[in-house]
């Protein structure tokens, strides 16, 4: 399989975190954390030995950092995300719904089925 580099700018980075809460962050940070110091022999040859675990733990402890000192503006991200993640859930059960019920109808209309198709989005990573 071949994985592709990409960079990203500070603002890019802010849209995508934006998308996570701090306390899953956290969580999954410690998750890798953990794995990452049980498999470092191995993990050394693909470049991530103890240099860039290093600099993964300071960015852990910046982060935990910063979610000490913003209690207030973690929970109002933490209340956010949820009724985004929410709002997200319904709007593509919505979509499901309609495209379902007008699946049927596209089926014998090619005009009703482009427009369907053409309509119907495939990401809501924005």
């Amino acid at each position: 399989m071949s994985m592709k580099s990409q960079f990203l700018t500070d603002p890019q980075l802010i849209v995508i975190g934006r998308r996570y809460g701090s306390d899953e962050v956290a969580w999954e940070a410690s998750e890798a954390a953990a794995r990452w110091n049980r498999d470092q022999a191995q993990l050394a040859s693909y470049g991530y030995g103890p240099a860039a675990l290093a600099i993964f733990e300071a960015d852990r402890a910046q982060h935990d950092s910063l979610r000490a000192s913003r209690p207030q503006a973690l929970a109002a991200k933490k209340t956010a995300v949820a009724s985004r993640d929410k709002q997200v859930s319904a709007g593509w059960a919505w979509v499901d719904r309609v495209s379902s019920a007008l699946g049927i109808l596209a089926r014998t209309d090619e005009t009703l089925a482009t427009a369907l198709a053409t309509a119907t989005p495939v990401d809501d990573a924005g």
